[in-house]
């Protein structure tokens, strides 16, 4: 234990100092923060600081502080992006949601508090936002749909795009970064704000009915990337079962777990995948952390919800499924699943 906190205040440490608010650059001369995709990353860095904040000195708390609300403050005064066709910005979005939500509830008190708390919404409400959204008075958080809403991320019938195709990576994606914002309110005894769960539920249906029998998406006009994608969709599943009391969920989810347990029990050493089939994206790194989230969100709600029969479930998603926006068709049985799509074109990875 006292060596894994060591490594930790190392890590945290040369984080805080080489992010741009800090004073140091990185090995390679550069710092970091700012970017595209550091809400994401700074987020990372976040909550392993919150579980071990008892055990950092003082001043490794407050350079944590300092690049928490440094990252923060940058989606204030900022609009969401939109984008639907071939590039959705629900994902980038999604992610972004996550400096807002960690740091408005790590530190409630601070004078920024209240700015980040509205901010989050905002931009939780622009995640999987749909034409249809400006038109809607419906009342979340305090204000119509229509006065948060200046996007459109997602196809009316709640399937998205990316790199040019339809992507379900890329719904649960966007999915599991809303999520996880949601979830960091749930750690510090907080309800989620509604705006989380905008729309989250209409894309989580049809990404229900993309599943397979091995626990990832049917990629319906193929992947540019490798086809057996790392579970890390996990995470969804735990919080649709525990936060929402989703049985079908609490079914997916352990079938999900089953697949990784299996996975795990080819080596002796506890890995999941043979070097060979590491790859890009950092595989492993995704996957413990989306875990790791996983166990805290048991944890914390510990809800026994029973997971539905899978024969249940089966029937339930089975027939034919039109996607008239989406472009594609479904058809389920018991053991088959079969896709037509027209429009975009199929990508293979090769």
């Amino acid at each position: 234990r006292s060596d894994a906190l060591r490594r930790i205040e190392g890590v945290v440490r040369y984080c805080c100092y080489t992010h741009f608010s800090g004073s140091r650059a990185c090995v390679d001369g550069d710092t970091w923060g700012g970017g595209w995709h550091d809400s994401s990353w700074s987020t990372v860095l976040a909550q392993t600081v919150w579980i071990v904040w008892p055990e950092l000195d003082e001043p490794t708390r407050e350079m944590a502080a300092r690049v928490i609300a440094a990252e923060a403050d940058r989606f204030i005064d900022r609009a969401p992006p939109s984008g639907k066709i071939n590039n959705t910005k629900a994902e980038e979005n999604a992610w972004n949601t996550r400096a807002t939500a960690i740091a408005s509830v790590m530190f409630p008190e601070h004078p920024h508090a209240g700015g980040w708390r509205t901010t989050c919404r905002r931009w939780m409400m622009n995640c999987l936002s749909i034409a249809g959204d400006q038109e809607d008075s419906t009342v979340v958080d305090g204000r119509p749909v229509m006065d948060w809403v200046t996007t459109e991320n997602v196809h009316p019938d709640f399937t998205l795009e990316n790199h040019g195709i339809v992507y379900p990576v890329y719904m649960w994606s966007s999915m599991v970064n809303l999520c996880q914002s949601a979830g960091y309110h749930i750690y510090a005894r907080r309800d989620p704000p509604e705006a989380a769960f905008h729309h989250l539920r209409d894309v989580y249906e049809v990404y229900k009915r993309l599943q397979t029998w091995e626990g990832l998406p049917a990629y319906v006009n193929g992947s540019d990337k490798f086809l057996h994608l790392q579970v890390v969709d996990i995470f969804l599943h735990s919080f649709f079962a525990q936060v929402l009391g989703d049985p079908e969920a609490a079914h997916l989810e352990a079938v999900e777990l089953d697949i990784l347990e299996r996975m795990q029990a080819r080596f002796s050493d506890g890995r999941l995948y043979p070097t060979e089939e590491v790859g890009p994206w950092s595989r492993v790194n995704n996957l413990s952390f989306i875990l790791g989230g996983s166990y805290l969100l048991h944890y914390v709600v510990q809800n026994d919800v029973e997971p539905v029969e899978p024969d249940r479930f089966e029937r339930r998603i089975a027939g034919v499924s039109y996607f008239p926006h989406g472009k594609f068709l479904l058809h389920r049985t018991r053991d088959k699943l079969v896709s037509f799509a027209w429009s975009k074109p199929c990508l293979l990875y090769t």
